[in-house]
């Protein structure tokens, strides 16, 4: 899309799905793919060991390790926000690609199993055409995810995934209203991730307007380091005729994936989910964040994923 760009994510990483589920809602089915090769405890290690200190601090959002990183992004470097609480729930990604190590944002929710988060699907696939770099659709790999990151330290520990799940709809067609995944994590000294940082709900279907939202990442592209996460506060609004809620926000690369949270039910350390960043302008201003808001076929989703 002109003037668009995904915010992290979106262009590499090995392997092909080997999971194929079509649930039935509403008489219609839903694709959903999994992530090839799940982590298993020995592997679980190695990722563990792999994400040093010093290779957090140098992942970037893949659009940037790629130099696609738009000049119009380049400025003077905002003012250093206020200290804030940051939410337990919500962390930092990381993740390896064919191109580097990477990160986006992400979400611990409420689920059956207590070991997931929300994220784009962005964040876990390229989508059809590889990014438009790569030539072939890829899967990301090696997913760690640290609530509360910041400036390397990490106050609930590394949790590594096992596997990461996404619809059909961005995997084999880059559909923008199926740009949500869904990961799931191995237990840390024996404790399940959302009894250890707390969990979000998540709520689909709802309208582009609403008011009072607050939006969660960790930008990592100039004007910012990705060493803390970033709010934005305000209202959505519908983005002309499209599916997108739109935000002012300047947040930039690495905030993919992040939750877009209700003023309803928010707490100091979990929330209502309603959306997770996708994408943001480039040439507009002021810019501004997009989503779209959940949809209903994430409840197959997190169903699937949960049986």
């Amino acid at each position: 899309m002109t003037g668009l760009l995904a915010l992290a994510g979106t262009f590499a990483a090995t392997g092909a799905a080997d999971v194929a589920h079509a649930a039935t809602r509403h008489g219609h089915r839903t694709s959903i793919l999994r992530s090839p090769a799940p982590v298993t405890a020995d592997r679980a290690r190695a990722v563990r060991d792999y994400w040093t200190p010093a290779r957090m601090a140098a992942a970037t959002p893949v659009d940037a390790l790629l130099g696609l990183t738009s000049t119009h992004d380049r400025g003077r470097a905002p003012a250093r926000q206020r200290r804030v609480h940051v939410p337990s729930s919500v962390g930092r990604l990381f993740f390896t690609t064919s191109a580097g190590d990477a990160s986006c944002t992400a979400s611990a929710i409420r689920t059956r199993k207590r070991n997931q988060v929300i994220t784009a699907g962005h964040c876990v696939n390229t989508g059809p055409d590889g990014g438009g770099l790569l030539g072939q659709p890829e899967w990301f790999s090696n997913w760690v995810f640290v609530p509360r990151y910041h400036d390397g330290q990490r106050p609930f520990g590394k949790w590594v995934a096992t596997d990461a799940f996404a619809f059909g709809g961005w995997v084999n067609h880059g559909r923008y209203s199926r740009d949500q995944a869904v990961i799931k994590f191995q237990r840390r000294h024996g404790r399940k991730l959302t009894r250890v940082v707390g969990a979000n709900l998540v709520r689909t279907g709802l309208h582009q307007r609403q008011r009072g939202v607050r939006i969660w990442g960790w930008p990592a592209e100039f004007q910012y380091d990705g060493e803390r996460a970033v709010h934005c506060d305000g209202r959505t609004t519908r983005r002309g005729l499209s599916k997108d809620a739109k935000m002012r926000c300047p947040m930039n690369g690495g905030a993919s994936g992040g939750p877009w949270l209700l003023r309803k039910d928010r707490h100091a350390d979990w929330g209502l989910i309603f959306a997770v960043t996708s994408r943001r302008t480039v040439h507009h201003r002021p810019k501004l964040l997009l989503a779209v808001p959940l949809p209903d076929a994430l409840k197959d989703l997190l169903r699937h994923v949960n049986r």
